[in-house]
């Protein structure tokens, strides 16, 4: 191999995609060891910093060479200090997107070769961190869904709401805080996720408000306080109802299980039309390989508009959001 060669393999496309990995994940450490926050307030002193958090100067120093290499921030020395680059606004903004990847699906990622020789399983090296992926889900909401959320929920005065999927319960927080009168029923499956919308429900005031329930929301059983509601929210995980029947047979039981629910508000992202190209938006071919991996059916718009023609649920309106790309707000009520 010619000596030029070498050089275009040292720094040309090959070191580009493996600094961005590197990159990906130092922005998920950064933000999970507070370095985004702080940085977003102004310049942040390295030693000073890791003294206050009791961190390892030197690996805080290699995770911000990492994000140094897309300009996400800026670095003086003597001493050093890491301030806000070019690229920090709008990496700040995605960051739940980069957690939910690296932090939250990692496991199946690197197992990719693995899954495709002996299929899916629910051992535990293949686990995604359920905690993780909460945690990713609702600073992507709390930026790019949640504004249109509430206004589209928000119209319909809802009362006693109930979350399928509850993730971190900072939905219904959020919901409540609103008005006095509401009450909410969290529902969970992953044990982690409802351990931290525990404590941030506690830590937000309304134990007295919002009841947690560890359950799945394919196989649900009757609760008065899931009679009860007149508002339904699913956030980013009706997908795991699916194959079409099985979504089908979900949505029908709820509707029996809720019979005084006056509205269904299902925000979900759902499949690309055409996966061939080599433009994808960000976050799209993060979701649709993992899911793949996990042997999760991942529906396109029209098939959820078909899945809502054939329940006990009508389709009113939907709202199409501009991120995550391909995600909708789709506004359903009872036949």
């Amino acid at each position: 191999m010619k000596s030029d060669a070498i050089g275009d393999i040292r720094t040309g496309v090959c070191a580009n995609l493996y600094n961005a990995y590197l990159t990906a994940n130092a922005i998920s450490a950064a933000w999970e060891l507070g370095l985004l926050d702080a940085i977003r307030e102004g310049p942040v002193g390295l030693d000073e910093f890791c003294g206050q958090q009791s961190l390892d100067a030197g690996i805080v120093e290699e995770i911000a060479r990492a994000l140094l290499v897309s300009d996400i921030v800026t670095v003086t020395m003597d001493p050093t200090t890491i301030s806000a680059g070019p690229n920090f606004a709008e990496i700040y903004q995605v960051k739940g997107i980069f957690f939910w990847a690296t932090k939250g699906s990692s496991s199946v990622f690197v197992h990719a070769a693995t899954i495709a020789r002996s299929g899916w399983s629910e051992e535990p090296a293949l686990a995604r961190d359920p905690s993780a992926i909460a945690k990713g889900c609702a600073d992507i909401g709390r930026l790019f869904i949640d504004p249109a959320f509430h206004r589209i929920v928000g119209r319909a005065n809802p009362r006693n709401i109930v979350d399928l999927g509850c993730g971190r319960a900072t939905r219904l927080i959020d919901l409540l805080i609103l008005d006095s009168t509401r009450r909410g029923l969290g529902i969970e499956l992953s044990a982690g996720a409802l351990a931290d919308a525990r404590v941030a429900v506690q830590d937000a005031g309304l134990a007295d408000r919002i009841d947690l329930l560890q359950g799945d929301a394919r196989s649900l059983d009757p609760d008065p306080r899931l009679a009860d509601a007149d508002t339904i929210i699913s956030y980013l995980t009706g997908h795991d109802l699916w194959p079409f029947q099985n979504c089908i047979g979900a949505l029908d039981r709820l509707r029996e299980l809720a019979p005084r629910a006056r509205n269904f508000y299902l925000v979900d992202t759902y499949r690309t039309a055409n996966p061939w190209t080599d433009r994808p938006p960000l976050f799209t071919l993060g979701f649709e390989l993992a899911h793949q991996l996990m042997d999760t059916y991942i529906p396109t718009r029209e098939e959820w508009l078909a899945a809502f023609d054939a329940s006990a649920w009508r389709c009113v309106g939907t709202h199409e959001l501009a991120m995550p790309p391909n995600t909708a707000l789709f506004n359903l009520v009872p036949r």
